[in-house]
């Protein structure tokens, strides 16, 4: 496979915000980006599993209106530049797992759409780096990983967008109480795992109970997801994609976003070979932020829906090596589903 190099000045992540001369050297890798002729990646006949990540419905855009919001504008580089560490590190993995070079699909990731100039320097140099690695081993591909992991945390933590004195851990665990949406909601909670038909039918009579608030709604949808015994109730998928696709904001999406993922990926096996459809999961994620970000920008003061997003874009992708066996489906069940794996222990790198 012919090596394309792209020629950006690395040296501005070493450059200081304040400096004039970081401003010229973004240029500069504006200008290269720009003029970098993207080349179309083509998998192999044998390679049909859906991981490359070069395809453009990723990004998140919002209309003109709402680009001009300085909040929502700087929220949306958030969700991008989590885009870009999600889909090179899937992208490596079918690398690491096969060798199958995976460098032109990283480098066709037209991360143009990232606003911020010192986002978009990092994330540049994030992927070409890792591109790059899968040629020459001198290039630590963990080291550029985990450097690039950590600036994106830090850039868009959340106390760069709410005063933390009072959005405190305390103050988030007291917000999304689900006893505020339903009463006697700890009761409910005990009867996880039970397999109860007369309970799982208040549910169902719950969830299509049109005069009950959206929050409520979203705390029974996910209740019956736990309601079954042995394994988690499947036949909750359909009822949490009617609320992620709903158009309608609760501090509850990221929760029912990565319940749905948990019972989808729990069809599509286990083995660090099987399909692991994270495009498919990442259309109902940029869907869920969306709708949080409408919220946001009516609501620019809702320190909750701001950690929400932020913590729901970082989430990982479905990954090839899981924590205890196979690829991480089995994780993500285990995370979302504790009643029904209390034999699960261990632990593995993030």
């Amino acid at each position: 496979m012919k090596k394309v190099i792209l020629p950006l000045c690395l040296s501005v992540l070493l450059v200081s915000c304040a400096d004039p001369m970081q401003e010229v050297a973004f240029k500069e890798c504006d200008d290269a980006v720009a003029a970098y002729d993207v080349p179309k990646y083509t998998a192999p006949d044998w390679f049909n599993i859906d991981n490359i990540q070069c395809r453009q419905e990723q990004w998140m855009r919002v209309p003109d209106a709402m680009a001009k919001d300085t909040l929502v504008a700087r929220l949306v580089d958030a969700y991008n530049a989590n885009v870009v560490l999600h889909s090179v590190r899937s992208d490596m993995e079918c690398y690491w797992r096969w060798r199958e070079y995976t460098d032109s699909a990283i480098r066709a990731m037209d991360i143009r759409v990232i606003k911020d100039a010192k986002v978009r320097a990092r994330a540049n140099a994030f992927r070409l780096g890792l591109a790059e690695s899968q040629y020459d081993t001198a290039v630590d591909a963990n080291a550029r990983l985990f450097d690039y992991v950590d600036f994106v945390a830090a850039y868009f933590h959340v106390s760069s967008f709410v005063d933390t004195a009072f959005a405190t851990e305390d103050a988030y665990w007291k917000a999304m109480d689900k006893a505020q949406w339903v009463d006697g909601y700890a009761s409910l909670e005990k009867k996880r795992g039970s397999g109860d038909s007369k309970y799982q039918s208040l549910l169902l009579a719950a969830i299509g109970d049109t005069a009950i608030c959206f929050d409520a709604h979203c705390v029974c949808a996910l209740e019956y997801a736990h309601s079954s015994v042995e394994r988690p109730q499947l036949e909750a998928r359909p009822y949490l994609v009617d609320i992620l696709t709903a158009g309608r904001y609760s501090p509850l999406l990221r929760e029912v976003w990565l319940t749905w993922r948990a019972l989808q990926c729990s069809q599509m096996g286990y083995s660090q070979d099987s399909d692991i459809p994270n495009a498919e999961y990442n259309a109902l994620r940029m869907i869920a932020c969306y709708t949080t970000l409408c919220h946001i920008h009516e609501h620019p003061t809702d320190w909750l829906a701001i950690n929400n997003f932020l913590v729901m874009s970082y989430e990982s992708n479905i990954r090839r090596r899981g924590y205890y066996i196979g690829n991480q489906s089995i994780d993500a069940q285990v995370k979302m589903f504790p009643e029904y794996f209390e034999g699960f222990s261990g632990g593995g790198e993030d």
